[in-house]
């Protein structure tokens, strides 16, 4: 696949294979009802430069599993100059990322890297240097690396690092953000060098389980360098 050609599903199954760097003027969207795989094979997807939108994003119903089968595979560079998710937004949908970077990427509402509303689960995944911009927004935004609104977010392994909340509004949340009612289980995570308002490393008003992780090098301007927690957290 040569990152821009469509994609063609059977039965509702496309498996994919990213043959070179590539750039995108547009976002893919996986479908409700279809299933996609897609293997980076160590090469980057990133975006056109005039293009002002998402990587990713995932249908409610839908499934995507993205993976690197080579080494050093990465979405990196996209904006979602209006809304969440710079790098991928699941909408209800289930994802799976394994050993892939999301850097780079830029959301004005929350959720530079990822966003997620539905079911998401990470393993020795890096989500670095992604930015979310409060300032093209009137009101506050969470999450510079992960905002995980509703649903479920479960890290295994990896890195949180570097991620950024800009803005003269609110913001929560520099590496993680965890929205009330939304569930958090992060184990053998670093998470590191994160910047926001409240909660550099870790914002959390839902419930989160951190288990073997390393929290450091975070800043918050106001409450929580390393962790800001106004629910459940073990």
């Amino acid at each position: 696949w040569n990152g821009t050609d469509t994609i063609a599903y059977t039965d509702g199954v496309a498996y994919v294979y990213l043959s070179a760097d590539a750039e995108r003027d547009s976002t893919l969207t996986v479908e409700s009802g279809n299933t996609l795989y897609r293997c980076l094979n160590g090469n980057t997807l990133s975006r056109t430069s005039g293009f002002t939108g998402r990587a990713i994003t995932v249908s409610s119903g839908a499934t995507f599993v993205l993976t690197d089968c080579g080494e050093g595979g990465a979405i990196s560079g996209f904006t979602s100059a209006t809304s969440a998710g710079g790098g991928v937004y699941n909408y209800g949908g289930t994802v799976t990322m394994e050993n892939v970077t999301i850097s780079g990427n830029t959301a004005a509402s929350g959720g530079g890297g990822v966003y997620n509303d539905g079911t998401f689960t990470m393993e020795n995944v890096t989500v670095s240097n992604n930015t979310a911009n409060t300032d093209e927004i009137p009101y506050g935004a969470y999450g510079g690396g992960i905002y995980c609104s509703t649903g479920t977010l479960t890290i295994r392994g990896g890195t949180i690092s570097g991620n950024e909340m800009k803005g003269t509004h609110g913001t929560s949340g520099g590496g993680i953000y965890v929205a009330s009612g939304a569930t958090a289980e992060i184990t053998d995570v670093t998470i590191r060098d994160n910047t926001a308002y409240n909660g550099g490393g870790v914002c959390n008003y839902g419930t989160f389980t951190m288990e073997n992780s390393t929290v450091s090098g975070n800043i918050a301007a106001y409450e929580g360098g390393g962790v800001y927690n106004d629910d459940t957290f073990t």
